[in-house]
């Protein structure tokens, strides 16, 4: 039963486990999505196709602070057998702790140039998860509320969960303005699937170091809609079975976004590109839920807008572990305290997680090129920031090959590879964001992998800023 639980706990954390995080295929220059998250990058060929369904296929796992090798224990046999708490407070933040997960795969797309102008379509299936928590969340239940005590020294708990899952429809376009800066737009359509999001999800918890009182502040505020219209009736959630046979339910959720990109070439070898991303929203016209909870007035319990707990007698401790009515009883008074107030929704827009991307290459020469790329993500009120040294190369003329350091927050052992092969008329590539957890996955915080099979035809070589002088040009 022990291995059993500790398991769980580890599926539950795999699978809440990424932020949108700067991937392999970001840095590869011979990659038809290599403008993925910068739509002015250039694109190296005349067109391209991508294979329906395997074009583009990107899915990543990743939190802020976990090490399984470092806070589970296994036995001789491999199996997990128990959590080191210890190790896991030693691993936390104060705030800024992260789980989150991304799905990113294109259905179909293609691409071709007309002139300085290069035109794109894709239409992608997109889940992007996050989930961020305060230290306090985990660290309660483990230390229990004596290490919180004291007016000034609370339990400060803290919790943002944000989900967007959706059909990207999207038309690229990007110009050469002149051979110095390029400019890029992504305007795109997009049909809702489902939406998860919190306003607010805190609480406090003070313990009073004269008699241990405990004083509970809290407030929870969380909307969940989705294309399965949902409809609250008395003190139970239905889906309407209607709206799930009904097409046109399904088409009712539509929004907007753009991807913006600029980058402008100081010289031959020096550029610099910005970047803004998923700058939209979508409109949800199918009925959700809403769910707020605060503290209420239920009795001798409240005082003053706060929850006061004075502990229990040992005799009704005894009732609560032995009697099923008495515990029964003693719950359900103090879910009165903690009431949640269920609504119904519909018409809500709702903004996507905006990501924000600065870069600076160094290109050595035609092959070889050196980047440093900050991308940072916009959750409400949270900043996700990650940062990333790249090489990239064209080896043996059909080889294109990349490597990259990232660091996140709390995170600092991320080495991603990947490889292109670039063999007329087609361009395979894969890639990871962290080739240690192809060797060690529980040592590994994050877990990604990136591949494609694309059809492209035609080489478009960047104009160079300053032509050389003509007896050099005579080879």
């Amino acid at each position: 039963m022990k291995k059993l639980y500790v398991s769980l706990i580890i599926c539950v954390f795999v699978l809440t486990a990424n932020a949108q995080h700067l991937s392999t295929q970001n840095f590869m220059r011979y990659n038809p999505y290599f403008n993925v998250d910068n739509p002015a990058h250039h694109t190296p060929y005349k067109g391209y196709i991508g294979f329906p369904a395997l074009s583009s296929f990107n899915v990543s796992l990743s939190s802020t602070f976990l090490r399984y090798d470092k806070i589970i224990r296994f036995d001789n046999e491999g199996y997990p057998i128990a959590m080191n708490t210890e190790q896991l407070l030693g691993l936390l933040s104060k705030k800024n702790n992260w789980f989150n997960f991304s799905l990113n795969e294109e259905i179909l797309g293609f691409g071709f140039r007309t002139g300085p102008v290069f035109f794109s379509f894709s239409t992608r299936t997109r889940v992007d998860q996050y989930f961020q928590f305060s230290e306090d969340l985990l660290k309660l239940p483990i230390l229990g509320n004596m290490s919180f005590v004291g007016d000034n020294n609370p339990a400060d708990i803290s919790a943002n969960i944000s989900l967007d899952a959706y059909q990207e429809f999207s038309l690229g376009v990007q110009v050469e303005v002149n051979k110095k800066l390029y400019v890029g737009a992504r305007p795109k359509l997009l049909i809702g699937i489902a939406k998860i999001r919190t306003d607010e999800l805190n609480a406090k918890i003070y313990t009073n170091p004269t008699d241990y009182t405990m004083t509970i502040d809290y407030n929870a505020d969380l909307s969940i809609v989705s294309s399965m219209p949902m409809i609250w009736q008395g003190d139970s959630l239905y889906i309407d079975k209607q709206g799930i046979t009904s097409a046109g339910k399904a088409m009712e959720n539509l929004g907007f976004s753009i991807d913006l990109g600029a980058v402008y070439r100081i010289n031959d070898k020096m550029g610099v590109g910005l970047s803004l991303l998923d700058l939209g929203f979508i409109q949800w016209k199918t009925n959700g839920v809403r769910l707020r909870s605060s503290l209420d007035d239920a009795g001798s319990f409240y005082n003053n807008g706060s929850f006061i707990f004075n502990g229990l007698t040992a005799n009704q401790i005894a009732l609560f572990l032995n009697d099923a009515e008495s515990r029964e009883e003693f719950l359900d008074s103090l879910s009165h305290y903690f009431p949640v107030n269920v609504q119904n929704i519909s018409g809500e827009r709702i903004s996507l997680t905006t990501r924000l991307g600065a870069e600076f290459y160094y290109q050595l020469n035609e092959k070889h090129r050196f980047t440093a790329y900050f991308m940072g993500t916009f959750l409400g009120k949270n900043f996700h920031p990650q940062f990333s040294l790249a090489y990239n190369g064209k080896l043996a003329k059909v080889l294109d090959v990349c490597a990259h350091y990232t660091m996140r927050p709390n995170s600092f052992a991320n080495f991603g590879i990947g490889l292109g092969f670039d063999v007329k008329p087609f361009y395979l590539y894969f890639g990871t964001d962290n080739i240690i957890a192809a060797f060690a996955r529980f040592k590994a915080d994050l877990i990604s992998f990136q591949l494609g099979l694309v059809f492209k035809w035609g080489k478009v070589k960047e104009k160079r800023i300053k032509e050389l002088p003509k007896e050099e040009t005579k080879i």
